[in-house]
């Protein structure tokens, strides 16, 4: 909403699933927002559906909506079928791998005019077909921070070490990223317990909630478990959710992201911004923004040697890393900056708003 602003869009947050937290985050950011059940798409009930669909789309044209951007695929489960009775076009953002869906999902989604997909490979194996006419590929982007003289990025380095209890002599692999399953912690403890064994005096911190759901909470608890099994309890520091995430990088020599799946994520293009060398599981978008060698390095999908391998190589060579990080931060500032983010998300509502 705040990225196309400056090209004459104003927007509404329709919360289909209202919660206080949403309410007050998009109200402290300024933006209008309205609560607003969500229709349950069923063929059973299918008349109570259109039901609830015309009633949101009567909603959408009292507030002179032009356009409807469902922000993933849920939304657009919910919400497409009311923008096209509303007759205004339907784009649907994809962020996460869909790989697999049922039948009659695929019959609620027929509505979406447009799909935006937040990586090539997110649309390569998206389970609905979508062709070229129908899909767009929008990278996100992000602010890159300015660049800091060398004195005072160990000031921040030190700083922050300092709050975490940290070693300012520790080699730091930083993770930036909630505990959920999504994440495959399971190869980052095999891979941590390599690095040790040659690197002792190196410290792995996860920068993520640990605590914001039950989900979260249990598998929190079982990757404590396994790191506590792994003998790795004095090498592991878990910040929990901390606002000033980005400014926590700071303590990081190395950036790792070990995960199942993703579409593209932000945590990395936000490690490359600060110039951390990173390394990062080969899957889905990812290798869309890592060429391997020359702005990072990729593993494939649960190598804990693999990337143990990476980790060591970086933390024996400096000179290596420095200049994996600068690449890695250039190629943030030319292909995944938020003005250009603005611009495509720009550029794809002119081709249904006039």
């Amino acid at each position: 909403m705040k990225a196309v602003e400056p090209y004459g869009y104003s927007g509404i947050a329709m919360l289909l699933q209202e919660t206080e937290e949403l309410r007050q985050f998009f109200g402290d950011s300024g933006r209008a927002v309205l609560g607003w059940p969500a229709p349950t798409p069923s063929l059973r009930h299918g008349k109570t559906f259109l039901a609830q669909s015309r009633a949101l789309a009567r909603e959408f044209t009292r507030l002179k909506v032009s356009l409807v951007h469902c922000s993933d695929f849920k939304a657009a489960f919910h919400a497409a079928l009311a923008g096209r009775l509303a007759r205004v076009p339907v784009i649907c953002h994809i962020r996460n791998r869909y790989d697999s869906l049922i039948w009659r999902d695929r019959l609620f989604v027929r509505p979406i005019t447009h799909f935006a997909f937040v990586s090539r490979d997110t649309w390569k194996h998206f389970a609905h077909p979508v062709p070229a006419s129908r899909g767009t590929v929008v990278y996100d982007g992000i602010d890159p921070p300015p660049p800091r003289p060398a004195p005072l990025l160990e000031e921040d380095r030190r700083a922050i070490r300092t709050e975490l209890g940290l070693p300012h002599s520790a080699q730091v692999v930083g993770m930036l990223a909630r505990v959920a399953p999504q994440k495959d912690y399971d190869t980052l403890v095999l891979a941590a317990a390599r690095v040790v064994q040659t690197h002792p005096n190196v410290r792995f911190v996860v920068l993520g909630d640990r605590s914001a759901n039950e989900v979260t909470r249990k598998h929190d608890a079982y990757v404590q478990q396994l790191i506590q099994k792994s003998g790795l309890s004095d090498y592991f520091l878990f910040t929990g959710y901390r606002a000033d995430a980005l400014r926590s990088l700071a303590a990081f020599d190395i950036s790792v992201l070990s995960t199942h799946f993703e579409g593209l994520p932000l945590a990395l293009l936000e490690s490359m911004a600060q110039a951390k060398p990173v390394v990062a599981t080969a899957v889905d978008g990812i290798p869309e923004v890592i060429d391997q060698g020359v702005n990072g390095f990729l593993t494939a999908h649960g190598d804990a040697e693999g990337m143990a391998a990476r980790l060591i190589e970086l933390i024996q060579s400096p000179s290596l890393g420095e200049r994996l990080g600068q690449a890695a931060r250039q190629t943030v500032l030319k292909d995944f900056t938020a003005e250009k983010f603005a611009r495509s998300v720009a550029d794809l509502y002119a081709r249904f708003v006039k």
